[in-house]
């Protein structure tokens, strides 16, 4: 599952780079007549994030079928706080692009921290998990994409 959360993650932070081009290049545009482009660049910022999200509300559908084991339940909500946390920064960001309201995209770099520390809960709960069972602790739970440093609004 935190195969597919990053991987996830990882592509989108790859979408989403450009689709912030877009919007800033609809706001300096936005004193032009050229309403055509400013629609054209709303619908592939739409299309892009609708994509994106639709997985990550997948990868949730997918979690939520799962039932945590015995002893496993603090990691699976914690874990599942962290789906949740990431799918709605996703949405807020969606709809911040859609409006063509860059800045608001560049706030929501705190709530990205937020979704920084329910990762970090996750894993702590993991970390917690692998004593209590005695088993290795062979991955991190981050929202860092594995080691790429790299975080959905690129802080």
């Amino acid at each position: 599952m935190e195969t597919q959360r990053q991987g996830l993650e990882s592509d989108e932070t790859a979408a989403l780079l450009p689709l912030i081009g877009t919007a800033q290049g609809m706001k300096d545009d936005a004193g032009d007549d050229d309403n055509t482009s400013r629609q054209a660049g709303a619908s592939q910022i739409n299309q892009g994030m609708t994509d994106n999200l639709a997985k990550w509300q997948n990868l949730v559908k997918t979690f939520q079928q799962q039932t945590p084991p015995v002893g496993c339940e603090d990691l699976g909500n914690a874990y599942y706080k962290l789906l949740q946390a990431y799918t709605d920064l996703c949405s807020q960001i969606q709809v911040a692009l859609a409006n063509g309201d860059y800045a608001k995209v560049l706030s929501l770099q705190s709530a990205q921290t937020i979704v920084d520390q329910d990762a970090a809960d996750a894993d702590s709960a993991l970390a917690t998990v692998c004593t209590r069972f005695n088993a290795k602790k062979n991955f991190v739970i981050s929202t860092d994409s594995g080691s790429s440093g790299t975080s959905l609004l690129g802080g």
